[in-house]
């Protein structure tokens, strides 16, 4: 919530309630903005695989073990964060330093990233 309020600090609260009311089409804006997200992800009791890719430009690959803390914080006995080297935001092969120029985007989704859901799926439903 504080980086989003250090991108746009032209959105107050104030602005945001303004932005609540209006019928523009912002209203992922106005959701996110406004969303207490730690409260909702605490409340997750289900298992849950947090998998991201080490090189992940757009969402840096410590949201892991954040978002990891914060399901066991609520009492989610059955959480599982795994952080894939040389992988971008498309859980693709990306070998060089982590950027947003996607140039793998022909290639298909790393091997790793098929192998750990279906390791962790057989051990919960097997």
């Amino acid at each position: 919530m504080e980086k989003l309020r250090e991108a746009m600090p032209w959105l107050t609260d104030e602005a945001a309630v303004r932005l609540k009311s209006t019928p523009l089409s912002l209203a992922w804006l106005r959701e996110h903005y406004l969303d207490e997200s730690a409260e909702t992800i605490a409340a997750v009791k289900v298992p849950v695989l947090i998998l991201h890719g080490e090189k992940d430009a757009q969402v840096p690959s410590t949201e892991a073990a954040l978002l990891q803390g914060l399901l066991t914080e609520g009492g989610n006995a059955d959480v599982t964060a795994i952080v894939l080297p040389d992988l971008n935001h498309l859980m693709r092969h990306h070998p060089e330093e982590p950027n947003l120029v996607y140039r793998h985007l022909d290639e298909p989704v790393d091997p790793r990233v098929i192998d750990t859901l279906l390791d962790w799926a057989a051990e919960r439903l097997l």
